[in-house]
Parts: C-alpha cells; structure tokens; sequence
C-alpha cells in the first residue's frame, strides 16, 4: 500500500512551494480505489531561505526535512515530489 498525495494536493504544491507557510495534504493509498481511500493526512512546511526551499513534513509520527537549492520552479518541483512520496512511504535514507 503506498500513499501519495490526493489529486488537489498535486494541484496545489507548485503555489505552495513559491509560498511560506504550512499546508495540509490529505492522502491517498494508491492500490485502493475506493471514495473513503484518503484516510489519512500529512503536514507540509515550507520555509522560503535566500538560496533554497526549506521543507518538513509530519506524518504519523515521522518527521522528515528537506532543503532544495533555488533552481527552476519545474526542478524544485520534480524533487519535491519524488522527496514526498518517499517520506511517505518510508524510503527515505536514514541519517548515519
């Protein structure tokens, strides 16, 4: 079962990346079809820094952070995404 973020919450990532603030992102799971499948939600902060785009999002108990260099809003954007859906779905490195 893997989650991701509901349609509108695609929707809405690239104006929140140009924004501060913390949004939240209702999820999906993306094996189950159902009206009832976005049960869950996840915490989005976005911190805008000279040089790039902090990121943290909570979800269940985790909490995960990103910073992204300031390059095209398409770059920003494209690792945003991929960063989101492996925190959400537990990919992400751990630390050493």
């Amino acid at each position: 079962m893997r989650l991701q973020l509901s349609q509108q919450g695609v929707l809405l990532l690239p104006t929140q990346l140009r924004l501060d603030g913390t949004f939240q992102h209702r999820l999906i799971r993306k094996d189950i079809a159902l009206p009832c499948a976005a049960l869950e939600t996840a915490q989005l902060t976005v911190s805008q820094e000279p040089k790039s785009i902090q990121l943290t999002l909570r979800h269940r108990s985790a909490l995960h952070s990103i910073s992204i260099p300031r390059t095209s809003l398409r770059e920003v954007l494209q690792t945003a995404e991929q960063w989101i859906d492996d925190a959400l779905n537990g990919q992400l490195e751990a630390a050493a």
